[in-house]
């Protein structure tokens, strides 16, 4: 579980139909293969779901996390936390 104020983001790969296509909020191109990802409400190319960080493919990971509108993988998201919890403490 993340700590408080990190977005746990299971993501599925249904399957689309070509007529009602979207969008890959990774690149902007049409998705019109068979699967593809949802993370944080929006679709994703499998190639494209990537840690903004270290760009780990997310395709095959259990989880990504979600922090001011970027995804990461569960290691950068818990090490961006950390760095920013030292940073407030005095």
């Amino acid at each position: 579980h993340p700590r408080p104020g990190g977005s746990f983001l299971p993501y599925t790969m249904p399957s689309i139909s070509s007529d009602r296509a979207a969008l890959c909020a990774g690149c902007g191109g049409k998705i019109s293969d068979r699967y593809y990802l949802l993370a944080v409400d929006k679709q994703w190319h499998m190639r494209c779901l990537k840690c903004c960080e270290c760009k780990l493919n997310l395709e095959s990971e259990l989880t990504c996390f979600s922090k001011d509108g970027s995804i990461y993988c569960k290691e950068d998201y818990y090490r961006r936390e950390l760095r920013l919890a030292s940073i407030k403490e005095p």
